[in-house]
């Protein structure tokens, strides 16, 4: 909630400083006139030249980060935050290299200026370019954040406007321009991540602080707060000491303060990126920290709290950090070493042991290399692409003429439908696996979400169809197997960019009425199954409708008394598990809600 609360405060800025003046290289960062040196706009402007190397992309996706309460890969993290803006994992350059998520994200951080010329704002309706004051180039197509930018101040002043209707009240093309206007902003944040790592700090003439800082007199965010105990002693020395004049103490104790603010000011467009564990075990507290936060903190342990009163709705534990400075300054470390291969993977490295330590001193680390390997394999899309290799063998199939009756099937015929079979198998099986990865992930059952229903109901209504098959071989069970198992995965997909939008992701957390998993996999899984069946028989009683009106197999009652008997034995099995599923719930709502149509998650 509190990095939702600065989100709110921070995304018209994002927007409109951009906007404001798009040709100015300085435009949108948080720093004093006159702070942005030659060598931070050489930092930001830099440009990669070759590909990411293979163990950078293998130790960045398994970073961990903590977004909406749940610790998960940097790799998801980047997958989502694509997949919302392009409507796919991937984006291609204007090189033509394409780049996956992870990569992408690295490429945002520390390469701003390249990023912003990827066309990877998928924009659905070309007149809410027309809106902004922009050309579109077709009606559907993909846009860069330089194509838009002289758009920006326009499609803030449309966004915040149509925020102010009534969701049910908006129109399509209103719809559209919020949802650009959300996907720059998240953009903007992604960009600007790193802003503070690129900042250097003047010491405003400041004697004290030269002390502190002798070895540089702009230092970088880390090397400000590794001087934090020695700015803390040069403070309360200059309360004590007689001999200095009392304009001279507060001139110094202001330069302290403002450097002690811009350090604040730099890292609070990073507040929402929580890469940092703490020091505290879970059952202390849930929340990571961001770059943000760890400079309050680290502020806090030098000078107290009180110091931090004035932005006190981030809470504040007075704890040096140590290790999380440690990867702060791997972190800062990688920026200015980004055009050095070997540099950048050694701080890299040293980044990713650190945060890795934390987090699994914390056990919040060991699913992490599972959910990599989860969406490197992509188990839901290799099960589409065989389902569909089912659904075209089985249309050939459909072109081959028919042998005369009492006649045997001939031998391609039979190759096809042993494919068919095959197809749906290893699809099924696929998706399965898929599944229980995502039980093993998430600690849950495999119904916790409308995502993960849809799989459920197309992988389990499958292996119902597949056994109709292996009892009866009327080839119709295999035929309403693989349109279900098509339509299904088709349908999945698009349910998960669905929840990419509305979400961020599709193994959220669960409201707390519904944590739990004894209810979830006895009521919502047996209802499920009931569903499945639902669906099957629905499926196959579509077979026998479609089959008469069409005249086929005319004259065979036996076929079509086959047919009834499917969906009569389909029914009744989707029937027990429907008032199973129906039962539990009431027990369950009587339970959590005092009776059954009372519950409110």
């Amino acid at each position: 909630m509190k990095r939702f609360v600065l989100s709110s405060l921070l995304a018209a800025a994002l927007i409109s400083t951009a906007a404001a003046e798009p040709k100015d290289p300085h435009a949108g960062h948080n720093h004093p006139p006159g702070q942005h040196g030659a060598h931070e706009h050489e930092q930001e402007q830099a440009e990669r030249t070759k590909p990411w190397p293979k163990e950078v992309i293998s130790l960045a996706e398994s970073l961990a980060i903590q977004e909406r309460g749940r610790v998960k890969p940097l790799k998801t993290f980047a997958g989502f935050q694509l997949l919302k803006m392009n409507g796919k994992r991937k984006v291609k350059t204007p090189q033509g290299e394409t780049l996956q998520p992870t990569a992408w994200l690295l490429d945002c951080w520390f390469f701003p200026a390249q990023a912003k010329t990827y066309e990877m704002f998928r924009v659905q309706d070309g007149d809410a370019l027309t809106r902004i004051g922009l050309q579109a180039k077709k009606k559907r197509d993909y846009y860069s954040y330089d194509q838009l930018e002289p758009g920006l101040s326009q499609l803030s002043e449309l966004a915040q406007a149509y925020r102010r209707k009534d969701s049910k009240e908006l129109e399509p093309i209103e719809r559209e321009i919020l949802g650009l206007f959300t996907n720059v902003v998240e953009f903007s944040r992604l960009i600007r991540f790193l802003d503070f790592a690129r900042q250097r700090h003047p010491l405003h003439g400041s004697t004290g602080l030269t002390k502190v800082y002798p070895a540089e007199p702009r230092p970088g965010v880390s090397q400000a707060l590794h001087g934090m105990p020695g700015l803390r002693v040069l403070v309360t020395g200059l309360g004590e000491n007689k001999s200095i004049p009392e304009e001279r103490k507060q001139e110094e104790v202001d330069a302290a303060m403002r450097l002690l603010a811009t350090l604040q000011q730099t890292t609070a467009v990073a507040a929402e990126t929580a890469l940092f564990p703490p020091n505290q075990s879970t059952s202390e507290t849930k929340e990571w920290l961001s770059p943000f936060e760890v400079v309050r903190n680290r502020i806090g342990a030098a000078f107290g709290t009180q110091i931090l009163r004035m932005t006190d709705r981030f809470p504040v534990t007075p704890d040096p950090m140590d290790k999380q400075l440690t990867a702060l300054t791997h972190l800062e470390a990688m920026e200015h070493n980004k055009t050095s291969p070997e540099v950048f993977l050694r701080e890299l490295k040293g980044l990713h042991g650190t945060l890795k330590g934390l987090a699994e001193t914390r056990n919040e680390y060991a699913k992490i290399p599972l959910e990599v390997h989860y969406y490197k394999a992509d188990w839901f899309y290799r099960s589409l692409l065989v389902y569909l290799l089912g659904f075209l063998c089985l249309a050939i199939g459909w072109l081959i003429p028919k042998p005369p009756e009492g006649a045997e099937e001939g031998a391609a015929a039979k190759w096809l439908y042993r494919i068919v079979l095959g197809s749906l198998v290893l699809a099924t099986v696929l998706c399965t696996v898929g599944i229980v990865e995502r039980c093993i992930i998430r600690s849950r059952p495999p119904v916790s979400t409308l995502y993960e229903t849809i799989l459920f109901i197309t992988s389990t209504g499958v292996i119902t169809a597949l056994a109709i098959e292996w009892i009866n071989r009327q080839r119709v069970a295999v035929v309403v197997a693989t349109v279900i198992g098509v339509l299904g995965m088709f349908l999945a997909g698009k349910y998960e960019f669905k929840e990419a939008v509305t979400a961020g992701d599709t193994m959220t957390s669960l409201v707390a009425v519904l944590d739990t998993n004894f209810w979830l996999a006895t009521h919502v899984t047996t209802v499920t199954l009931g569903y499945a069946a639902g669906l099957l028989a629905s499926g196959i009683a579509h077979v026998w409708l479609i089959g008469q009106l069409m005249g086929y197999r005319a004259g065979d009652r036996s076929f079509y008394r086959s047919l009834s008997r499917m969906v009569y034995g389909v029914i009744c099995f989707g029937l027990l598990f429907s008032v199973i599923g129906t039962i539990l719930g009431g027990i369950w709502a009587n339970y959590s809600w005092g009776r059954f149509w009372g519950w409110d998650p």
